[in-house]
Parts: C-alpha cells; structure tokens; sequence
C-alpha cells in the first residue's frame, strides 16, 4: 500500500482529486453535527487526515482534537456537545486499552479492520451508556464504468502511462467518461463495435480526436500521458485480435473487490449479531 504525503497541491486540484476516502470522510462529518470521533493509523495519512478535517473545520465551523486535547474533548460541562472540539482524531495504535472518548454520537473508521476483535475495540471505546448512534466505516470502491468493455480498455490504457502518479484519479476518470461520451454518440457498446468504428473511414481522426479529448482534460502540453490509449487504439484498427476474451478479462477484473470490501465481508460474517452494527460510506 502506497502511504499518503502531505504535499502541496496546486490550486486547481482537490483533496477530491487526490485523496477521495478522505474526501468522503471530511463530507460526512461536516454533514452530521454530532460529536464524532475518526481513527486510522499514521501509515495509512494521520497528518494529511488531520490538516484537511481543520480546513475543514474551519469552513464549517468546527474544530479539531487530538489525544493532546483528550481531556478537553471529554470535559462534559465545557465540550458535552462539541462546544470546543466537536471532532477528535486518533491515531489507532495510541487510542488502545485505557483510552475512552465520552459523549461520542458518531464514529468514523477511516480503515477496515483485519480482524473482528480490532473492530470491537475501536468501537468501545467510544461506546458508553447507550450514547452512540453510528459507526461509519468508510470503503473506496472501483468505478462504476469498468463494468463496460470500451471504458475498461480506455481506463487501462490510460493507467499505463508513466505520468499516472502525477494525476489524480479523477482526471483519468473524467478523461475515461469523455471517451465514452464520443463513443456513445458512435453507438459503441463494446469492443467488437469499438474496433468497426475504428476500422472503418474516419478511423484515424477518432484516434487522434480521443487523443485529444484525454490531453485536454488532464491538462497536459504534450503527448505522454494519452500515448499508451493511442498505440493501443491503433492496434486494435489494424489487428485482428479476440476482442471477446479480452472484454471478458477486463469486465472480470472489473468485478474484483477492493481489498475494504473483502475486508468488511471478513468482518461481518463475523459480527453478524454483534453490536454496534456497522455500515459504510460509498467515497
């Protein structure tokens, strides 16, 4: 697993961008006002986690703890409510046996655990005298469009350039979704059809046409990142490949699991009476 850095981004880009899970956490606890506690690990993003829940927080009128304010996130005559700090942030190896956060309505798990007594926990130590309402634990999930042969291919293709690190996810999901929405116009449902419209008369400027679409959208000035989808665009128009059992490996990868869904499949044919009941958060 690669460990999230703080950086610094430019403007144009978001913490949507770049870091989506986190996105969605920050999302839900601006959403709920109750007092919530969120915990990971500090190889998992800690620090990046931490400085946009206080930009966060700040735009939307709360504020931040850490253990360092632990007693002051527990004070039930001056922060019963998150009158102080309405959201703490731990670090799952300090928050063990000892610790104990009060008057918590919400708990965020910012990771799956691996085994259910790491869940149980967690969880109790936000779980006192009938006061907690939730435990959110927070997946990532494949996107959607990779259940469709031509966007799996483009998404694949895409992948493959050299520069992926330096672009965030969305973009190449954007760049996949503008294919389409040209392919879309071309009748193109799968690969089979995907090949016929490139082979036929005007073949060539479809290529250099998603070319193009894919370079605007990742704001690039020149060809690197789109070359993988062009060579493999002209391969498919001159070849003669099985496009059948290719599409049918990609739509099979499609339909893999994160390793958070099998993760939480884990947990919950073991938890299946436990409480609290757990359920998560598609970010």
């Amino acid at each position: 697993m690669v460990t999230p850095r703080l950086m610094r981004l430019p403007e144009e880009l978001t913490t949507r961008d770049y870091a989506p899970k986190f996105y969605g956490v920050a999302k839900a606890i601006a959403k709920n006002k109750e007092k919530a506690v969120v915990m990971l690990s500090r190889q998992t993003g800690y620090k990046a986690l931490l400085e946009i829940l206080q930009k966060t927080g700040k735009k939307r009128g709360f504020k931040v703890a850490t253990l360092k304010e632990l007693s002051d996130f527990n004070d039930a005559r001056r922060n019963l409510r998150g009158e102080r700090f309405r959201v703490m942030l731990a670090e799952t190896s300090q928050a063990g046996e000892g610790i104990q956060f009060k008057h918590v309505r919400r708990l965020h798990l910012v990771e799956v655990p691996v085994r259910h007594s790491e869940l149980v926990q967690r969880a109790s130590r936000c779980v006192r005298m009938g006061g907690h309402e939730a435990v959110e634990v927070h997946l990532t999930q494949l996107p959607g469009f990779l259940r469709k042969g031509p966007s799996s291919f483009i998404y694949r293709e895409l992948l493959n350039a050299r520069e992926v690190m330096s672009i965030p996810g969305s973009r190449l999901e954007e760049a996949t979704a503008a294919c389409m929405k040209e392919l879309k116009k071309r009748e193109v449902k799968n690969l089979l059809d995907f090949r016929k419209v490139l082979q036929a008369d005007g073949g060539e400027n479809l290529i250099e046409l998603l070319t193009e679409t894919v370079l605007e959208i990742l704001g690039n000035t020149n060809s690197a990142p789109a070359r993988p989808l062009a060579v493999s665009m002209w391969q498919l128009r001159k070849r003669n490949d099985d496009l059948v059992a290719l599409e049918k490996n990609l739509l099979k990868q499609a339909t893999v699991k994160t390793a958070d869904h099998l993760l939480l499949e884990r947990l919950v044919d073991k938890a299946a009476t436990a409480s609290p009941v757990c359920r998560c958060e598609k970010t």
